[in-house]
């Protein structure tokens, strides 16, 4: 009897929960082109119609319900969008959801989204600058890999994290900054961005991953903070135009081979001594980076607008004393040459210094180089 009861029993609760989910797992409708799924109340966009083109804006809501997610592969191969708002409220893009949608240019993301999830707009040949929001967590693999008209980023405070082949080769990309949020880029996130011409890495990341910058051939200049511990194997691999990097003294390891073929790597600016320096594991394979002359006790102020030497943000005369002073009698030293070079002549001189006190008092007549 009291076997039969818990048989009884059990089955009561299986169909309980059954029931259960049947309430908060709705089947699949269709609105216009979305076929959609509700659950917990929250709508996900599962599919959508290839018929779908132009200008998207996506429904903040699908049969009542709040739009909150766009699954895996939901847009994959929809040639015809060219434009995607995604509306308030989503948090997630699954893996492939926008993958070769080779006509779209343009995506706006809202503030609400926390993931983009593995080749989520890989081979969105079109697109050309995308603006991540502050709120987003996790940026996966290959996340836009292959977008090769893509020519500006702009990351938001808030990632932590930028996934193996994030921007892998995105042959048109120039440069980028990453916010104090960042600690780790994975391996080859900026693999063979050709076009790419110098970087600043925020003061919050802690390793640059194997390949990451491998083949990024026009590279230049290099900052890395003082958070930056570990770099990886070939990093730095066949960066030909690499002239100078300016290390933090936070630099613990360098492992084999991050820096080969960096044939133009001259000068190192280092921000500790010589003591810590020599203090650095620089493992075999590095004679391009072990080679370069190493100036120590380096001022680690990044230099992101041209001319702005103290880094307030603001061209002033003190900028211009600044770079004098350097040109005159070596205080201070400018590891962005490229915005050093005011008058675009070629040289970095007093000159210069005389063109940015010009620019100041007659912005419009002296043109930053």
């Amino acid at each position: 009897m009291r076997k039969a009861f818990s048989v009884i029993l059990s089955m009561t609760l299986v169909l309980t929960m059954s029931i259960g989910v049947v309430a908060l797992t709705a089947s699949a409708e269709t609105v216009d082109y979305y076929t959609y799924s509700v659950t917990n109340g929250k709508a996900t966009i599962n599919h959508v119609d290839k018929a779908i083109s132009g200008n998207v804006v996506i429904p903040t809501t699908l049969g009542g319900y709040p739009v909150e997610s766009i699954w895996h592969g939901a847009f994959e191969s929809c040639l015809n969008i060219t434009s995607v708002i995604i509306p308030k409220g989503v948090t997630f893009i699954g893996s492939g959801s926008f993958a070769n949608c080779t006509s779209l240019t343009t995506v706006i993301f809202p503030e609400s989204l926390k993931t983009i999830e593995s080749g989520a707009f890989s081979m969105c040949s079109s697109l050309k600058t995308i603006a991540l929001p502050d709120g987003l967590g996790k940026l996966g693999d290959n996340a836009f890999s292959n977008c090769t008209q893509l020519t500006a980023v702009t990351i938001g405070y808030g990632l932590t994290s930028i996934g193996n082949y994030a921007f892998s080769q995105c042959t048109r990309l120039s440069s980028i900054n990453l916010p104090d949020s960042v600690k780790t880029i994975g391996n080859c996130v900026f693999q063979y961005c050709e076009s790419l011409l110098e970087i600043t890495l925020g003061n919050g990341v802690e390793s640059i991953g194997a390949g990451a910058f491998l083949g990024a051939s026009k590279l230049h200049s290099v900052v890395l903070s003082d958070s930056v511990k570990t770099i990886l194997p070939e990093a730095f691999l066949n960066c030909t135009s690499l002239t100078e990097i300016t290390v933090g003294k936070g630099l613990a390891m360098v492992l084999p081979g991050a820096f080969p073929n960096c044939t133009a790597l001259r000068d190192v600016y280092y921000t500790g001594n010589e003591s810590e320096w020599k203090a650095i594991n620089i493992q075999p394979g590095n004679d391009s980076f072990t080679n370069a002359t190493v100036h120590f006790n380096h001022s680690n102020v990044v230099v992101t607008m041209k001319g702005d030497f103290n880094g307030d943000k603001v061209l002033t005369a003190a900028d211009a004393v600044l770079l004098l002073n350097n040109y005159l009698f070596g205080e201070g030293e400018f590891p962005a040459i490229g915005k050093c070079d005011l008058d675009g002549d070629g040289d970095i001189d007093s000159d210069d210094a005389v063109y940015l006190l010009y620019h100041i008092l007659f912005c419009e007549e002296y043109p930053l180089a």
